[in-house]
């Protein structure tokens, strides 16, 4: 029961264990008495071959599990590693929305001299085919309101700046 072959292991010839840490040794007794009593191996070559076809289907069924726990192993990782992905995007995904809520947005003021516009273009609207002087001549009281409109909304504007 120990690291040690049995002295009939070591003159059958074993080999060494499969990759992997997995082995198979047969003794001759358990050949002759697992064999089928008609074809009972008649020589020593027989008794190798027969050697030889266990040990391969054991490092071949070896084979077979360390695959299967591979694949187990795989699978793990792939769905830990898809967990991680789903956590690493709704943290992103928070993070887009922290930066869309502080992405500065300029404050809405109402449009300035709106009035005074308004009325500059109904006076040119409504003197439409007039010759020009008297388009002029009609209009120039509309357009002096919003003239004076604009230089006051643009001193404030410079006030503000200017007392920064």
């Amino acid at each position: 029961m120990g690291n040690r072959q049995s002295a009939a292991s070591e003159s059958a010839g074993a080999s060494a264990p499969a990759p992997g840490g997995f082995g198979v040794r047969v003794t001759p007794g358990l050949l002759n008495a697992t064999a089928p009593r008609e074809e009972a191996p008649r020589s020593m070559q027989d008794l190798n071959e027969l050697l030889q076809q266990a040990y391969q289907k054991g490092a071949y069924d070896a084979m077979q599990q360390q695959a299967v726990q591979q694949s187990g192993e795989r699978q793990d990782k792939l769905e830990e590693q898809q967990r991680a992905n789903a956590q690493q995007e709704r943290e992103l995904r928070k993070r887009i929305e922290a930066l869309q809520a502080r992405e500065y947005r300029a404050p809405k003021m109402d449009m300035m001299c709106k009035e005074q516009r308004q009325a500059v273009l109904l006076c040119y609207q409504t003197m439409r085919g007039a010759p020009a002087g008297e388009k002029v001549f009609k209009c120039q009281e509309a357009v002096d309101d919003l003239d004076r409109c604009a230089t006051l909304v643009r001193e404030a504007a410079i006030s503000k700046i200017a007392q920064s």
